[in-house]
């Protein structure tokens, strides 16, 4: 079953901040879109109105992003502070950043400096990715009509 699959994926990657409820028993409280344990975490959108997503969970990590970005202002945010008490700010000021860099350059840039990123995709570029094209996920078959369909 498809929905028991997609449960287990986000469970299995997501114990870390699972596991303290899961011992505790009690809800922590929601954040809206923004990730518990985490800050910066989300998609960004980029000068070229696509979008890109980064996450920052360690201290490293985010220092690095902050030179690149130029907001040194902010570099030794710690965690806890970046994700509780300044997440629209933090959010804001990268999103600033994004959106001078047409996406394929903000990911070239995240990429030389060894941050984690990736692309947020249309639907048109999921499908032609050449990963899935490779795993024939999607396939090209004959209709009862004789007309080709890519399925």
């Amino acid at each position: 079953m498809i929905d028991c699959a997609l449960y287990d994926v986000m469970c299995q990657t997501n114990i870390d901040w699972l596991l303290p409820m899961i011992i505790e028993e009690k809800q922590n409280p929601r954040k809206g879109n923004n990730h518990p344990i985490s800050s910066p975490t989300g998609r960004f959108r980029t000068k070229d109105k696509k979008y890109t997503f980064l996450t920052q969970q360690t201290q490293k990590y985010w220092n690095r992003l902050t030179k690149i970005m130029g907001g040194e202002d902010l570099n030794d945010l710690p965690l806890e502070e970046r994700r509780d008490k300044r997440t629209h700010e933090v959010n804001a000021a990268l999103e600033k950043w994004t959106k001078t860099k047409d996406r394929d350059e903000a990911l070239l840039i995240l990429r030389e400096a060894n941050l984690p990123y990736a692309p947020v995709q249309t639907i048109l570029e999921v499908l032609s990715d050449k990963n899935l094209i490779a795993q024939e996920t999607f396939v090209e078959m004959e209709d009862d009509m004789g007309n080709i369909d890519r399925i």
